[in-house]
């Protein structure tokens, strides 16, 4: 499967005023954000400032509760579920656009029983429907890292953000929440900072790092050095 070409000046992945509530407890609140192809945006804040539940929702693991998800200018549509609650509208829509995605979780979340090969081409056989003899690794519109580096051992850190420096010289669109300073500066395009559910701080990584604005994001760099 080929992907679809996605004109310059359609974004990759765009997210536009999303919600998104667990119970009385709203995590997002009205989240904008634009990847365009070849953008490098990381995510910044604290523990349960809503990274997590951003990447989930681009990816619908998690229904937006009001807003929209775009991936190539295609909206992921929804419908009323129970509870007040919204769920995918159409199944297979979902699992096509979810052709176009990576997601690289905090965890491995690989099938253990598998090699490296059979866990790669899995999606691609029964996803894309490929056969077993061209399976290959897909290639999506934009890759979520979801802190990779976080649950690896330190001598493993530097060799996997290395092949995220090496993906995003290769013109790969990849959205990142990190907590690596070093990858956020150097490798980004766009750092996003996420407070409460709201982006408090976004920009160049030479303007947010150089002279932040938001007092809680100076707080929160500093705390990270």
């Amino acid at each position: 499967m080929t992907p679809v070409p996605v004109p310059a000046d359609v974004p990759a992945v765009e997210v536009v005023n999303l919600h998104k509530r667990f119970g009385p407890f709203e995590v997002l609140k009205g989240i904008n954000l634009a990847a365009h192809k070849g953008e490098v945006i990381s995510i910044l804040g604290a523990s349960g400032s809503g990274k997590s539940t951003l990447l989930r929702c681009i990816n619908f693991l998690e229904v937006p509760d009001e807003g929209e998800v775009k991936v190539a200018g295609e909206a992921l549509l929804t419908k009323p579920a129970l509870g007040g609650y919204r769920r995918a509208a159409d199944r297979r829509q979902v699992d096509r656009i979810r052709t176009e995605l990576g997601f690289v979780f905090q965890s491995f979340n690989l099938w253990s029983h598998m090699t490296v090969l059979e866990n790669v081409i899995e999606c691609p056989i029964h996803v894309q429907g490929r056969p077993r003899a061209e399976a290959i690794a897909m290639e999506p519109q934009a890759l979520l890292f979801d802190e990779p580096t976080s649950a690896l051992d330190p001598e493993l850190v530097g060799e996997v953000l290395r092949v995220m420096r090496q993906l995003a010289e290769e013109g790969r669109t990849m959205l990142v929440v990190t907590h690596e300073m070093g990858f956020a500066r150097d490798v980004s395009c766009r750092v996003v900072f996420l407070h409460q559910g709201v982006v408090e701080e976004e920009g160049t990584p030479a303007a947010v790092f150089g002279a932040p604005k938001s007092e809680r994001f100076k707080q929160f760099i500093s705390s990270h050095r």
